[in-house]
C-alpha cells in the first residue's frame, strides 16, 4: 500500500505530465471551437444555448490528494454536445459530456462516437490490467432535450475481457473486439458485434468468415 508522502509524489508528476501532454491538444480545441468554449486561467467557461454559462474550475493545482484539472475534448455540433476529460489524483479520470442546450452534464465511461443518424452515442473504456478507470460500453440515447442511458455493460473480473476498436457499422449495429487478458487462455481479441435488437442491445460473438 502507498503511503501518504508515496501518493503525493504520484500525483504530483501525473498532474505536471498531463499538463504538459493536453496543454498543446487544448488550445488547439479552444481555437477551433471558442464560438461554446473559452478558459480563463483554471476555468473552462461553456456558453449555453439559452445565454448562461457552465463553468469548470480545476481545484488544489498545489494539493496533489485533492487536484482536479479540466481539460477540454471536443465539440460535436450534430448533437451540441461538448466533450472534457477530467483528470484526478492517484491516477483516476473520469468523462463529462455537457449539452449546450440545457447546461446537463453526463459522465460517460470514454471518449464518446455518435451513430451514423445522429440519435444515440456509443463510449467506451478498455481497462482490465488496474482499477484506475472503468472497463466497460455505454449507449446513450439522446432525446430532444436531454441523454438518457440505454444500455450498459461491463465485463466481471471472471470474464477477463474489455471493448476495443468500438465503432459504428449502421446507426443499429457497433463492431468491436473482444480483448482478453492473458490469463484468460483465449485469443486476445475476438471479433464481436453490438447490435439493437427486438429485446434490446445484445453483443455477440462474430462468427468467422461472416
Amino acid at each position: 500500500m502507498k503511503t501518504l508522502r508515496q501518493s503525493m509524489v504520484v500525483a504530483a508528476v501525473l498532474m505536471t505530465w498531463l499538463s504538459a501532454k493536453t496543454i498543446v491538444i487544448e488550445e488547439d480545441q479552444l481555437k477551433k471551437y471558442s464560438e461554446v468554449v473559452t478558459r480563463n486561467g483554471d476555468t473552462l467557461k461553456l456558453k449555453l444555448r439559452n445565454g448562461k454559462s457552465l463553468l469548470l474550475k480545476n481545484s488544489d493545482s498545489n494539493n496533489p490528494q485533492s487536484a482536479i484539472k479540466y481539460v477540454y475534448g471536443d465539440f460535436y455540433s450534430k448533437l451540441d454536445l461538448s466533450f472534457v476529460k477530467v483528470f484526478e489524483h492517484e491516477n483516476a479520470e473520469s468523462n463529462l459530456l455537457i449539452d449546450h442546450k440545457a447546461g446537463g452534464r453526463y459522465q460517460i465511461i470514454g471518449r464518446p462516437q455518435i451513430s451514423p443518424d445522429g440519435k444515440r452515442i456509443v463510449t467506451s473504456n478498455f481497462d482490465i490490467y488496474s482499477d484506475f478507470s472503468p472497463n466497460g460500453i455505454q449507449i446513450w440515447k439522446a432525446d430532444r432535450d436531454k441523454l438518457s442511458l440505454e444500455w450498459s455493460l461491463e465485463p466481471g473480473q471472471t470474464e477477463l475481457w474489455g471493448p476495443t476498436d468500438v465503432i459504428w457499422v449502421t446507426s443499429k449495429k457497433i463492431q468491436l473486439n473482444k480483448t482478453f487478458h492473458p490469463s484468460a487462455k483465449r485469443n486476445e481479441k475476438v471479433p464481436a458485434i453490438l447490435s439493437l435488437e427486438q429485446n434490446g442491445w445484445l453483443v455477440r460473438e462474430a462468427e468467422v468468415g461472416r
